[in-house]
């Protein structure tokens, strides 16, 4: 970060500038009043959180864009890298006080790292707006055109903006967003961690704009507070919904147990079925047995039978030659 003349306690530009690097700390040290918690406030602003959510207007306290950029010339400047490269991916982030109304601030980025010459001429002279935006052409550093808050904080959060040019400030972002990928609510985050007191309502305020980006909210709505664009009957449809949700919480463990159960079974189911299939291998390998052996029976039994004949028919031949053997031996007998 880099305060190029602003305001100092005795309410004149400092005519110098001023660098703090926090990427390894840094420690703003100093006597009380000569802006310590005033620069370190400052942080958030990089992100899109708007002055006035930071302090508090009020009881002959000037604003912070007021007392913090007090001339044209005076700027709030955030050098940042959005990518590996440190020669490509450099950006500046600007902020300025608006001419047309100092305690609100305008925005603009430029396509570089900080270049004193783009803030101070060669004789010492600050620059304003317009003599930055033509050091910057010269010297050729690419740079946005001048952004609102809203504007800016959709472009360094790379956010869907929901107005007439949210295409434009999309090719922007895609140039100057701090990083690749959305970052809703961080300038709140940040924004309640530098707050000198940071109580339950500034939670609230962080919770109800988390809400608010989420639900495409008015940005006008009142503080603290949710506008909700539901009907009566979405409304209670959510209630019952959620009742819902509530009851079948509770029957969460009789669920739980079901399923336990509906696995059980699933898996005594397979070990059934790979039973029945060794059972019904055992079957065929047995029933293929018993048929060969019922083969093999009854080719013994036909076997036997036609054994039983030939023996039949052998003792009928030796019967019949018995009994003629008598008759023939007397024959012989009678012959001689």
């Amino acid at each position: 970060m880099f305060l190029v003349n602003v305001g100092t306690n005795k309410q004149r530009p400092s005519r110098r500038i001023t660098e703090i690097d926090p990427r390894d700390g840094a420690a703003v040290v100093g006597p009380n009043g000569v802006g310590k918690t005033t620069t370190l406030r400052l942080t958030p602003l990089f992100y899109g959180h708007l002055p006035s959510q930071i302090i508090q207007i009020g009881h002959g306290q000037k604003s912070m864009p007021r007392f913090t950029l007090p001339t044209p010339e005076s700027a709030i400047v955030f050098e940042y890298q959005r990518g590996p490269s440190e020669t490509h991916d450099l950006r500046l982030a600007v902020l300025r006080a608006r001419r047309d109304n100092p305690d609100a601030l305008e925005y603009r980025l430029f396509e570089s790292g900080f270049r004193r010459e783009i803030f101070v001429d060669e004789n010492g002279t600050f620059l304003d707006d317009e003599g930055s935006k033509t050091t910057a052409t010269n010297i050729g550093v690419a740079f946005s055109m001048k952004l609102g808050a809203s504007e800016y904080r959709a472009i360094i959060l790379n956010l869907q903006a929901n107005t007439k040019q949210a295409h434009r400030l999309r090719q922007i972002a895609r140039e100057y967003s701090f990083a690749p990928r959305a970052m809703p609510n961080l300038d709140r985050l940040v924004g309640s961690v530098v707050k000198e007191h940071v109580s339950f309502a500034d939670l609230i305020q962080v919770a109800v704009g988390m809400v608010n980006e989420e639900t495409s909210a008015s940005a006008d709505s009142e503080r603290n507070k949710l506008l909700l664009k539901q009907t009566k009957s979405e409304i209670t449809d959510w209630i019952k919904n959620r009742r819902a949700c509530e009851d079948a919480n509770k029957i969460t463990p009789i669920v739980d147990d079901l399923e336990s159960t509906i696995d059980r079974c699933y898996r005594e189911e397979d070990d059934i079925r790979l039973l029945s299939a060794e059972v019904s291998a055992l079957l065929d390998n047995k029933t293929k047995a018993l048929a060969d052996i019922t083969t093999c029976q009854d080719t013994a039994a036909t076997q036997r039978q036609r054994h039983q004949e030939s023996e039949q028919n052998i003792q009928a031949t030796l019967t019949t030659a018995f009994e003629q053997a008598p008759v023939q031996s007397s024959d012989c007998r009678t012959g001689l």
